[in-house]
């Protein structure tokens, strides 16, 4: 089985998000600037250390940080924050990018939504030579597709399903050779799984495939 669960204690949203984007500052180059004024914008929303925005806080909304910090070329350690961060908070069901994408045009993005975003985001992080982000790639994606908040569909299930792929084949390191296999695994019997429930609903409700 794959060490890709964070551990078993559920933290709230706010309080994974201010670790996050502290770490991301520290670590985080000065000619980052897009991505540090994000992260203290956000630091800002998200209030102090005892604060509790009204209503929660709810991951999708402070998504654009991460997004920069998965492009962080040449700081590996932010790139590796960013990803272990959208991992916790789609484990624990705080990111689920149900929402439409904000970060593509209006004209262009017909029935995309952030997930799709979310997905290139890891598939296309920066520093994918360094073995640790690789690692962390191949658990956030497996936790994508096997986490029951998301629902990633079409391409972007394609997408996350050939970047493990890849990652088995060409990683020079044997533990993430070894993990992308049991991720690939994993990640096809949940795609199986649900197909089959799919299934067994439709027919239970009298549908056809031809109807769907």
């Amino acid at each position: 089985m794959i060490a890709a669960q964070p551990p078993a204690e559920v933290r709230s949203a706010d309080v994974v998000l201010r670790e996050a984007f502290n770490a991301i500052l520290k670590e985080a180059p000065k000619r980052l600037k897009d991505l540090r004024d994000a992260c203290t914008a956000d630091l800002e929303c998200l209030g102090g250390a005892d604060a509790v925005p009204a209503g929660g806080t709810f991951g999708d909304n402070y998504f654009k940080a991460l997004k920069l910090g998965c492009e962080a070329a040449g700081s590996p350690k932010v790139v590796h924050v960013a990803l272990d961060t959208i991992q916790k908070l789609i484990h624990q069901g705080q990111l689920t990018g149900r929402g439409a994408d904000p970060f593509t045009d209006a004209a262009l993005s017909e029935g995309r939504l952030l997930i799709d975003t979310i997905v290139e985001s890891i598939t296309s992080c920066a520093e994918q030579g360094d073995d640790t982000v690789q690692l962390k790639q191949v658990q956030a994606l497996m936790t994508v597709v096997t986490a029951q908040t998301c629902e990633v569909h079409a391409n972007s299930l394609l997408l996350c399903l050939s970047t493990v792929f890849k990652i088995h084949c060409n990683s020079k390191s044997q533990m993430n050779e070894r993990q992308a296999s049991t991720a690939m695994t994993q990640m096809l019997n949940t795609v199986v799984q649900r197909m089959e429930l799919s299934s067994a609903d439709m027919s239970r409700r009298g549908i056809s495939l031809d109807d769907a």
